[in-house]
């Protein structure tokens, strides 16, 4: 008989001998971290919609991540699990996991995903433009946005890579502009690493039309007020579920 599985809310820093199923819903870029050591990151979700970070760090970045694939379906027994502190926290969660190749990790062939919760809590880009907007004409940077803000759009053009000062640095900067079913556009900003790591993605998709669900965004004053990525933000292009299926029937539609 098999032991029951936990729900990510039930697994603590103190829980032992435990198991838990996911989906693999988010697949975050790789980053550097202030001590130089290389950070991936995935967004785990159990049955009930519950969230966690998973971490992997170098060296068990190569022999991990080509195990962990998004919308798979994975048993997770006795990860590593971690307090963390409000200021670098990604999800609004206490803890995070800390996954190494002596991490016990099973794929689950006949799993089928739960991206029922994928989609919840996306900003509708009316209510981002009328924010940015109103902040562009006061000359301020007070905006009615939360501090991260996940939208789902076609991307329907790209501009090229550019070189700004930023803080007496220099960074790369791409733009892609997004559409909703609102035909309202809003430009997304992609900077250094995450530039890196998703541009040429974001431009096939650009090129294709594609649906795009951009997570955890941030606003900056880059050209007027728009919408920016952080090292936590994480791109999915074309997910398999049903909002998308419609916005891309919806575009396709369009004379």
């Amino acid at each position: 008989m098999e032991e029951p599985q936990l729900l990510i809310p039930q697994i603590r820093c103190e829980t032992r001998n435990w198991t838990t199923r996911i989906t693999v819903t988010e697949d975050i870029p790789i980053i550097t971290c202030s001590t130089g050591r290389r950070l991936k990151r995935y967004v785990f979700t159990d049955r009930e919609g519950n969230k966690t970070i998973a971490c992997v760090y170098d060296p068990d970045i190569a022999i991990l991540c080509p195990v962990l694939q998004q919308y798979k379906v994975y048993d997770i027994t006795n990860a590593q699990v971690r307090p963390v502190q409000q200021e670098y926290r990604v999800l609004n969660t206490p803890t995070q996991w800390i996954l190494q190749r002596r991490t016990l990790i099973r794929m689950i062939s006949e799993g089928i995903p739960n991206l029922r919760y994928f989609i919840d809590g996306l900003t509708p880009f009316g209510l981002i433009s009328k924010s940015l907007s109103k902040s562009q004409k006061s000359g301020g940077d007070q905006h009615s946005l939360a501090k991260s803000v996940d939208i789902m759009g076609i991307v329907v053009q790209f501009e090229e890579t550019k070189l700004v000062w930023v803080d007496n640095k220099q960074n790369r900067v791409q733009q892609f502009t997004f559409v909703d079913m609102e035909k309202i556009p809003i430009k997304v900003s992609l900077w250094e690493e995450m530039l890196f790591a998703m541009g040429p993605t974001l431009e096939t998709a650009a090129r294709n039309f594609s649906v795009v669900v951009a997570k955890r965004l941030t606003v900056k004053n880059y050209g007027g007020f728009s919408l920016s990525s952080k090292n936590s933000s994480s791109f999915t292009i074309d997910p398999p579920i049903e909002a998308v299926a419609e916005l891309k029937s919806w575009f396709d539609s369009l004379p």
